[in-house]
């Protein structure tokens, strides 16, 4: 499925710079997790990507572990995922690669 990216640092660009997650609108902060999302692309051999919140992207995806709720932001967590049902998860029992 997709990668989730580490929790994103204080001086990472989408945090200084201010940029928005183009779903929600909201701004990356530090310490929330990421992933990158296949956007259209006007050449058929490129495929472009925009950044989004790991939440944002992956909410309602459906698992065979269940529906994803959310995806908890920083590293303190061994089980990231929370799926709809209040249950938490490894990334690789849900079929997602994280760092």
């Amino acid at each position: 499925m997709d990668r989730i990216f580490a929790p994103l640092n204080a001086d990472h660009p989408l945090v200084t710079d201010g940029t928005e997650c183009p779903i929600c609108k909201h701004p990356f902060h530090c310490g929330e997790r990421t992933m990158i999302l296949a956007s259209d692309s006007p050449l058929p051999a490129t495929v472009q990507g925009v950044v989004v919140h790991a939440t944002c992207g992956l909410h309602g995806v459906r698992t065979q572990k269940g529906e994803i709720d959310r995806i908890k932001d920083g590293d303190a967590s061994p089980f990231p995922v929370v799926t709809t049902d209040g249950k938490q998860w490894k990334f690789e029992e849900v079929g997602l690669h994280g760092r």
